[in-house]
This record gives C-alpha cells, structure tokens and sequence, in this order.
C-alpha cells in the first residue's frame, strides 16, 4: 500500500488519482511540443479528400498525400502547373474563367452545383469529383483551398439504383399487360367462345356447323396461348407462387365461365415437393380440363383432386355433366374439340405419366392424370 510523506500509508483511493494525475500531466506535457501548425499539417496530410492550394493565377502551391493518390501525380510533379492540368480538356478553358471569377469575388462554398464535374488522372482517365472551394488571405496574397472528394462509388450506386427503379417500373408494367389480358382479353375469348357453342346444336348447316367449331377450337387454342404469354409475363416478374394458391386461383376464375366454382382439395406436401417441370405441365392441364368442362360437360359441380404419394401425383377433375359420347375409358374421346384432351396426354407422355378420360358411374366424366414424382 502507498505510503504518506510521513511513512503512514495512503488509503487506496488516494493512490490511483495520484497515479492518474500524473499519466494526464505527462501527456499534457507531450502535446506541449505539438504545435497547432503541426497539428494542421497532419490534419491535412492525412485527410481522406484531396487538398489543393492555388494561387491567383492558378498555380498550384500544395497538395496533400490524398491528391497524389486520387490524381496520381506526385507532389513535386503537380507542384507549380496550373490547376488545369487536374481538369479534362474539354472544360480547361471554362475553368480558367470560373476560376478567375472565384479569385475576384471568394466566398465559401461548392462549386459547380448542379454540374457533373470530372479530374483527369495522370493516364488520362476520368472519374466525376466534388470540389468545395474557400479562400485563404496570406502575407503574399489571396490563395485558394480546393478540397476534391472522389464520388466513383456514389455516382456508381446512383446507377444501380436507377437500373432498381427501371427494373420496378417494368416489373409493374408487365403485371399490369398481365392484368389487362387476364381479366379484359381472356374472359372476353370465353364468352365469344361459349355463344358459339351454344349456337352449335341449333344450326342444320353442317358446312356452317363445322365452320363454326372450328372457330370454337381456334379461340380454345388462342385462350391457351394468351395464358401462356400471361404465366411468362408473370414469372419474369415475381416469384412463383405457391402451387395450391395457382390452382385455387385457376379455379376461382373457372367460375366465371362454369358459373360455379370447382371444389378444390390437396393430399401431400405438393408445394413443397412437386418440382418446375411437373409444374410447368400440371398448371396447363388443369386449366385444359376447365375449360373442356365448360365448353362440353354443361355440368353443375366439378370437383379438382390433387393427391401426391407413393412417388407419383395424380390429378383427378370430375363432374357430373354428360359424360363421354362412347363407353369405357379413353385417352381422346369422340367428342368434338378434342384436341384438348390430346393435349393433357401429351403433357402425361412427357413425364412419364398416364391420362385417362371415362365416364363415371354417376354420370359425367373423370379425367386422370398421373405422372411419376418422387417425394
């Protein structure tokens, strides 16, 4: 323990101010040697902008170590030329003029608001700058501090964001085409598409019927092609979402041309494990046994069954309209239109799978549709 001048001993507390005090006197008697003109120096030599000093002719007087590295000249070599040689060629003559103006009338403040200003390093490259201006009044006369700051990395996060914003306004821009042919376009093709089927039954002609049906096959094919440029428009857009909220949508907009909605239900982790090429054929062929439902079936319930297990997904749509025009399953029945159903094969034959078509017991028909999946 510390002792007093008297050889008692201090008290603890005592001693540690003590032995502070003097740690704070030391350095207070270090810093004496620093003088402020040193301190300045070392301020300015390490600032992290350049540093220039001109005088009134332009010449330039000092530079700091970042003004080396920025332009990468050396001090020696800078020291002496006119401050133009920092400046890109096409504006040398502007700025010995705006400089000249500065000189007569100083004051504090940036210069060039408003303009893109740009150095020149020694190689002749380029790369957009802020310069702050103020004046200096000496002895010898009136100089000029320019403090450079190079802005490579904010004018290059500028672009970035604005290539963000363009890619927003494009995101929404192909949302909103999106909207517009779904809701306008599409649901426009069905009704023309179902009057015409409608009117089917009722014409004795049968060049005009045939006509007519083929009419009907041909906005059947423009509708599918419309829903694809749609799912394209879409997926470049947003990411996909989740497979049983697609087809709970695909059914809600069923119901616009059924005039009810199909009863949807889910057996298996099917968001989860089906993957985009199972995907990319299931979404269509869903949407192709809809719509054959409500061009052929004039049924009053349709119900979807999605089921994945046992490394395979099987897709069943019933309903309990008219049924098949013969007996027994079938991959394309006899019925017109069936191109359709040609279709939803094919997309089973890509995968692996099976596509059945029959008429239930009930009344009305069962599509299936099965294709390999592991889980």
């Amino acid at each position: 323990m510390p002792t007093t001048g008297s050889g008692r001993r201090a008290p603890t507390g005592q001693g540690t101010r003590a032995r502070e005090r003097a740690a704070l006197d030391a350095a207070r008697d270090g810093l004496a040697f620093v003088t402020p003109e040193v301190l300045a120096a070392n301020v300015v030599e390490r600032a992290p902008d350049g540093i220039l000093v001109v005088d009134g002719a332009g010449r330039i007087a000092f530079v700091n170590h970042q003004t080396e590295i920025m332009f990468g000249w050396t001090r020696d070599e800078l020291v002496g030329q006119t401050v133009e040689v920092l400046i890109s060629g096409s504006h040398q003559t502007s700025h010995a003029r705006v400089r000249q103006a500065y000189h007569d009338r100083p004051n504090v403040r940036p210069m060039g608001v408003g303009l893109d200003l740009a150095g020149v390093r020694r190689d002749g490259s380029e790369f957009p700058v802020e310069i702050s201006l103020s004046p200096l009044e000496t002895p010898l006369g009136r100089l000029t501090i320019a403090q450079v700051r190079d802005i490579s990395e904010r004018r290059a996060a500028e672009r970035r964001m604005r290539r963000v914003e363009q890619q927003l306004a494009t995101v929404e821009e192909r949302e909103r085409i999106a909207r517009d042919l779904h809701d306008t376009v599409i649901q426009r093709l069905f009704a023309v598409g179902l009057s015409l089927q409608a009117t089917l039954p009722r014409m004795e002609n049968e060049a005009l019927a045939s006509r007519v049906e083929t009419a009907i096959i041909e906005i059947d094919e423009t509708i599918r092609d419309i829903r694809t440029a749609i799912f394209g428009l879409s997926m470049g857009s947003r990411r996909r979402a989740s497979l049983r909220a697609e087809i709970i949508e695909i059914a809600s907009d069923a119901a616009r041309t059924l005039g009810f909605e199909p009863r949807v239900r889910f057996t298996g982790l099917v968001d989860t494990t089906i993957d985009a090429g199972v995907h990319d054929e299931l979404v269509p062929t869903i949407r192709e046994a809809l719509s054959n439902v409500a061009r052929h079936a004039r049924a009053h319930q349709v119900e979807i069954d999605l089921e994945l297990g046992h490394g395979r997904l099987t897709l069943r749509v019933t309903d309990d309209g008219v049924g098949l025009a013969r007996d027994g399953p079938a991959v394309v029945p006899a019925r017109p239109g069936g191109q359709g159903l040609r279709n939803m094969a094919e997309r089973a034959d890509r995968l692996g799978g099976t596509f059945v078509i029959d008429t239930q017991p009930s009344g009305g028909a069962a599509i299936v549709w099965s294709v390999p999946c592991s889980v």
